[in-house]
């Protein structure tokens, strides 16, 4: 069975040694829910030295303000197509909490202009230096455009059976919660709500293989960010990668093999930005020596899958996974 998911995310995954992970999928909000009336500031306008400010909510439920300090660009330093902003952060509330999970998304402005979201702490440092996602770069995906200050690179070529060939055809909102924090969750090609294809972990399940089935999945990457996706119950494999131009996606060229590290089994795999990635699994149920009672709220085996960055799983970028 071949199956098409959307993966909509919040801010996430490390891709080298040097960064360290926020710990907190698909959509990428912008800053607030009138996001669309916040101009960008340019990333190309962007010099060492620059300062703004941020927001987060440090306690309770109230937003409040602190200072960020531009320190320089990584080109690339995420991934491909994907800059990271290092900036160091001051006043408020972080002289005293440093970089911190729950700042995962928290929007960051110069001269009133949203730059990007925090999205990356780096652990080893003594001063409390951020790692910021450009906001051109995470809206990039969806207005169909190259990534700012980004070269586009074409996919390795390779021949095999192209499994990914059902169509997708949704446009895909921002979104963002109460607090203006960039919110993303997984979701199908389907729509729910009027507004996103995503969908809430508590929304009915959507992915109810029969037990013993084998089923091909096509995750495609909507947002700005890679995300770690973890299946409970089965190993998968991964079968190929292929970059898409989202919107009304198309593929950009063709699919290409798992990296050497990616070979075999794997119960996480990696999903980056603007990126299908077709997986393979079988769903065999464990075996016990009693019986196992169906699950009360679905009526199957229940089991998740889930993005494993503790901050976007919190923030309901998880979904059931009912084997029937």
């Amino acid at each position: 069975m071949l199956k098409s998911c959307s993966l909509l995310l919040a801010i996430t995954l490390v891709s080298t040694g040097i960064y360290g992970q926020i710990n907190s999928t698909k959509i990428l909000a912008a800053s607030n829910p009138s996001a669309g009336s916040v101009p960008f500031f340019p990333l190309a306008d962007l010099k060492e030295g620059m300062k703004g400010t941020a927001r987060t909510v440090f306690r309770g439920s109230e937003p409040e303000e602190f200072n960020v300090e531009i320190l320089g660009i990584l080109p690339g330093g995420v991934g491909p197509k994907q800059d990271l902003i290092v900036g160091k952060l001051s006043g408020g509330g972080a002289d005293r909490t440093s970089v911190f999970a729950g700042m995962s998304g928290s929007p960051v402005y110069i001269d009133g202009k949203l730059v990007g979201a925090i999205s990356y702490s780096f652990p080893f440092s003594k001063e409390p230096i951020c790692g910021i996602t450009p906001i051109e770069q995470m809206v990039a995906i969806f207005e169909q455009k190259q990534p700012a200050r980004t070269q586009a690179s074409e996919p390795r070529a390779f021949s095999f059976t192209q499994m990914a060939a059902t169509k997708w055809e949704p446009s895909l909102p921002f979104s963002a919660d109460e607090f203006g924090r960039l919110i993303q969750r997984l979701g199908t090609t389907e729509r729910l709500y009027n507004e996103t294809f995503a969908r809430n972990y508590e929304d009915a399940p959507t992915e109810t293989p029969s037990a013993g089935a084998i089923e091909v999945w096509r995750v495609f990457n909507t947002t700005g960010d890679t995300h770690p996706i973890h299946f409970h119950l089965v190993n998968v494999q991964i079968i190929s990668r292929q970059a898409f131009r989202a919107g009304r996606p198309r593929f950009l060229g063709p699919p290409r093999p798992p990296d050497a590290n990616e070979l075999g089994w794997k119960e996480t795999v990696r999903m980056n930005p603007g990126e299908c990635t077709t997986v393979i699994m079988k769903f065999d149920l464990p075996s016990a020596p009693f019986a196992i009672p169906a699950s009360p709220r679905t009526g199957g085996h229940e089991y998740v899958w889930h993005c494993h960055i503790l901050e976007h799983e919190e923030h309901d970028m998880m979904r059931p996974l009912v084997v029937i």
